[in-house]
């Protein structure tokens, strides 16, 4: 749980937080009990000494209104 202006950074939140294998992909679902919550995601590869270049991008969270 954070409080008012705090913030927390994983490099693999679900290896860190879940205890999920480095390689496993998914989704988290966050809930807030304040609309200025703000979440993101970047995603990027590691490459190997063989590989010439990286990819990756950064996503703001999609809100879900109930």
């Amino acid at each position: 749980m954070l409080g008012p202006g705090q913030s927390m950074q994983y490099e693999n939140v679900l290896n860190a937080v879940f205890g999920l294998e480095p390689d496993v992909a998914g989704s988290i679902a966050m809930v807030a009990d304040s609309a200025g919550v703000i979440a993101m995601s970047r995603t990027y590869n590691v490459p190997g000494a063989k590989i010439a270049g990286t990819f990756g991008q950064g996503l703001p969270a999609s809100r879900r209104i109930s």
